[in-house]
């Protein structure tokens, strides 16, 4: 009897398939994955004074390095702190540019990159690692068919490799917020999908070390970052800030430490910390009620949050909704996962009625992820017993960087920086909405969030169409085209019995006399867009791949987009 599998414990049939070099490559890199590299090995790979091109290529090979410097930046991306990371980033660009021997260089190391993260991902499954080492082995050699071959297989982009590609995501998050992965990661992921262009977004604030990290991460690939501050204000208004202008991320970092600005960033604090009270709020709720309730549900034990462990587990976020939905979910896997185990063992004796209850149970606990668990029970609605942080309030306790009507908060911001860009988000915002805050502002919104990809799949971005077309009237200088709207809004609003309606009606006939005030500040800086993802990299597409355009999308959108050939919005 012939065995079909060889003494490693590999199929036969597997083996034929690899060399003595892949298996030996391999072994390397699951030594490194377990115990780390050696001190000897680790002076000669992750020495930044050595030039790919010089020493290191008479005592390693270039695939070993390349495999080490994605191993070392990983590792690092989980332990090590800013320094160590930011250091492993520059190793990494550097083996990836400067010791690669093919014009196809910025695509054949994104794809070596991305190969070795799964590879690192398949530790447990020897065969499948030899596949990935043996197809990394192959890409290291540029040849830009494979290379493309392999693109595809990824579901990345082809980038020119002059690095000039219009490629942008103008809302993404980070750890320091509600995302998952740290600045460096982000960065790198950014690179790997070929974002040239990204906006960070922070809530009310951000800390300087935070910045500075995601600023020399950036210049290290060549990543152009801007970082905006998120603000609230009532009646649900969010605007981005995105202040411009400076040379180096030092200028940046030395803004910050402005007294303006370190004001606001106190100011922003006091809000962030607010919010958290709500969350903590939130979480005794689901011990007190939720917990139990799904318990009975269920049949399986809900292990009460503790507050301490869950601020933990935020580390160094700001605390959110999504936050405690994740964390929620992470404490009952373990109990969902033993109780369909043996739910499973219960069926193959069962009754037919107790095999369809079964079935149904099953079924509900397959069905319990995050996201139903933020929209069944944590969402602020859901929960009437306590005060939504999302309805205006005017109570002493209430940060004032909550309370300020739109225009004043704007007016602070625009006085902080002559240069800067404030971005109205368009969440749940009608076109009567939109026009109003322009008005207010006197000009002092310089964008419209057009498309957010996170709030058109939740269904919060019905009015596109509208606020689109009135953005259009507004650019174009079109006085009639902007009455033949005022006017059919006034109309909507005359019918309407709510005394805020009448209210913004008058305001509306106001504005339909003074038209060319609405218009002058968009004369010469036209009312823009900006589209985004949201992304906080928990959830949605896994691999980075081009956003299609909805069909929904309005048609003045799709137009600017289609403008520049190489303008595909991609997901992080």
């Amino acid at each position: 009897v012939i065995s079909p599998f060889s003494p490693s414990g590999l199929p036969m049939l597997g083996t034929l398939f690899f060399d003595k070099q892949d298996r030996e490559l391999l072994r390397m890199i699951n030594e490194t994955i377990d115990h780390g590299p050696s001190q000897d090995l680790e002076h000669k790979v992750f020495d930044a004074n050595l030039h790919p091109h010089g020493i290191l290529e008479l005592t390693t090979t270039h695939e070993y390095r390349m495999a080490h410097a994605v191993i070392n930046l990983l590792g690092n991306l989980e332990a090590g702190g800013a320094p160590d990371r930011l250091m492993a980033l520059r190793i990494l660009r550097d083996e990836v540019l400067h010791s690669a021997r093919t014009p196809f260089r910025y695509n054949t190391g994104r794809v070596l990159i991305q190969i070795m993260k799964e590879i690192i991902r398949s530790r447990q499954d020897e065969l499948t690692q030899l596949k990935l080492v043996h197809d990394f082995r192959k890409v290291t050699s540029g040849n830009p068919r494979l290379v493309r071959q392999f693109l595809n297989t990824y579901h990345l982009l082809e980038m020119p490799e002059e690095w000039n590609q219009l490629t942008v995501d103008h809302h993404v998050h980070d750890a320091n917020t509600k995302g998952r992965k740290n600045a460096t990661h982000l960065i790198m992921d950014a690179w790997i999908k070929g974002i040239r262009y990204i906006t960070v977004v922070y809530y009310n604030y951000v800390e300087p070390a935070a910045a500075r990290e995601l600023l020399q991460a950036a210049e290290i690939m060549g990543v152009d970052v801007r970082i905006g501050l998120e603000f609230r204000t009532p009646f649900r208004d969010r605007f981005v800030w995105a202040p411009r202008g400076f040379s180096d991320p030092e200028a940046f970092l030395s803004f910050l430490a402005e007294r303006p600005m370190v004001a606001l960033m106190n100011e922003g604090r006091k809000a962030s910390l607010w919010m958290q009270r709500h969350v903590m709020d939130t979480l005794q709720l689901w011990n007190a009620k939720h917990a139990p309730a799904l318990a009975e549900e269920l049949e399986i034990p809900v292990p009460l949050l503790e507050p301490e462990a869950f601020l933990a587990y935020v580390g160094t976020g700001q605390t959110s909704f999504l936050h405690l939905a994740e964390y929620a979910h992470k404490t009952l896997l373990k109990h969902l996962v033993q109780r369909v185990k043996a739910l499973q063992e219960e069926s193959l004796t069962a009754t037919s009625e107790r095999q369809s209850q079964i079935a149904q149970l099953i079924r509900r606990m397959d069905m319990l992820t995050t996201e139903v668990i933020m929209e069944t029970w944590l969402k602020p609605e859901r929960n009437p017993e306590l005060p939504s942080p999302d309805v205006p309030d005017n109570a002493p306790d209430t940060p004032e960087l909550l309370r300020m009507p739109p225009h004043v908060l704007l007016d602070w911001l625009s006085c902080l920086r002559s240069g800067y860009r404030i971005t109205l988000q368009l969440a749940e915002l009608t076109a009567e909405d939109v026009l109003e805050l322009l008005w207010d502002c006197q000009g002092m919104i310089t964008h419209l969030e057009l498309f957010n990809l996170k709030e058109w799949q939740e269904g919060h971005l019905r009015h596109l169409t509208a606020i689109n077309d009135l953005q259009i009237a507004i650019n174009k200088g079109s006085v009639l085209h902007l009455k033949q709207i005022l006017r059919g809004m006034i109309r909507t609003l005359e019918a309407s019995s709510s005394e805020k309606d009448k209210e913004r009606c008058a305001k509306f006939r106001i504005i339909l006399r003074n038209i060319p005030s609405l218009q002058a500040p968009y004369k010469v800086a036209p009312l823009r867009i900006r589209i985004g993802t949201d992304s906080t990299s928990h959830s949605g597409v896994r691999h980075g791949m081009g956003l299609a355009m909805p069909e929904t999308l309005p048609h003045g959108a799709r137009r600017q987009i289609a403008r520049g050939k190489q303008f595909r919005p991609i997901y992080l």
